[in-house]
């Protein structure tokens, strides 16, 4: 059912799994294989993406594939967030030991 969710719908899934404290592993590989589908990707707001990687930053779920989508995505656009999420980014990427150009983009 995953493809029949809605963008939005997708980000408060991410977010109720890591408030509920469930890091259901199944559950969240189909989020992110859905999440990085490349007709989906792009239309979802950068600031929809942080709030994705904090809640696997919360649950101290470390995908890879997930990381290397966004911080890509990000290192390019960084100056389009607003500062709220862009601490959220530096949290979330700090507690997942992600080191590279994505903190260049955050000091910029």
């Amino acid at each position: 059912h995953m493809p029949s969710i809605s963008d939005r719908a997708l980000v408060a899934l991410s977010v109720a799994v890591s408030r509920f404290g469930l890091p259901e592993k199944r559950l969240l590989k189909k989020l992110t294989a859905e999440v990085c589908q490349p007709h989906r990707f792009v239309r979802i707001h950068p600031n929809m993406l942080v709030v994705v990687l904090h809640s696997y930053a919360k649950m101290d779920m470390r995908d890879k594939v997930l990381l290397e989508s966004i911080c890509g995505l990000l290192a390019r656009g960084c100056h389009r967030l607003d500062p709220q999420p862009l601490c959220s980014l530096a949290f979330s990427l700090g507690r997942l030991g992600v080191r590279g150009p994505a903190w260049k983009a955050i000091a910029e």
